[in-house]
C-alpha cells in the first residue's frame, strides 16, 4: 500500500512503465489513474489522465491529484492505472494498489 494522501491537498507521483526490462516509450499513449472506494465503479471518485509528454519517452507518467480532486470522503481507496496504447484498443492495468485518503490534523 502506498503512503497516504490528504483531503483537499495536492499529491504528485510518478509511475514507470517497463516492458521486458526496458522502459516503454509512452509519450503518445494515455495512462489514466482511477480511484474509488469500490471496485467496478462506472464513475470512479477520482480520475486523472497522466502527463506522458514530459517524461513519457523514458517510460514515466506523472500524476497530479489536485486539492479539488482530493476533496472526497476520507477512507481507503482502490487505485488502478490503465495504459492505453496510442491508436489501439489494447489497454493494460499497470498499477493496482490501495491508498488511504486522510483528513489533515490542522486545516
Amino acid at each position: 500500500m502506498r503512503p497516504p494522501t490528504y483531503r483537499n491537498k495536492s499529491y504528485l507521483f510518478r509511475l514507470e512503465i517497463i516492458v521486458n526490462g526496458t522502459p516503454a516509450n509512452i509519450s503518445t499513449d494515455t495512462v489514466t489513474l482511477y480511484m474509488d472506494k469500490t471496485l467496478g465503479s462506472t464513475t470512479p471518485a477520482i480520475t486523472v489522465v497522466g502527463d506522458v509528454a514530459t517524461l513519457g519517452a523514458t517510460g514515466w507518467v506523472i500524476f497530479e491529484i489536485t486539492p479539488t480532486l482530493s476533496d472526497k470522503p476520507s477512507g481507503r481507496y482502490y487505485m488502478q492505472a490503465v495504459w492505453t496504447l496510442d491508436g489501439e484498443t489494447r489497454s493494460f492495468v499497470v498499477l493496482d494498489d490501495e491508498i488511504d485518503l486522510r483528513d489533515v490534523v490542522k486545516s
